[in-house]
């Protein structure tokens, strides 16, 4: 990782614009989900940073060969990047 210094988190700072490769339809592959939409609530990290329960989803398949599979697409493509402050599985 590299030394670039990001602000610290705030739900008012959170980027919410789709990214990642295209799909068929020409969207972005991965969007932004609000809590209600994820049925999730918060979460309060070590650091005292409070996460609210909306974000990006992605789904990993339960088999063994599928998960490798989403998870090297994932890492190929940047899902998780600098600006990446939590990743909850």
């Amino acid at each position: 990782y590299g030394k670039e210094c990001y602000a610290p988190y705030t739900s008012d700072v959170e980027d919410r614009t789709g990214y990642g490769p295209f799909d068929s339809t020409g969207q972005r592959q991965w969007r932004w989900y609000s809590d209600k939409e994820l049925n999730e609530g918060t979460y309060t990290g070590r650091s005292w940073v409070t996460y609210e329960g909306s974000g990006f989803n992605v789904t990993i398949p339960t088999n063994r060969e599928g998960a490798l599979r989403r998870l090297a697409f994932l890492q190929d493509n940047k899902w998780v990047d600098l600006q990446t402050r939590a990743v909850f599985v």
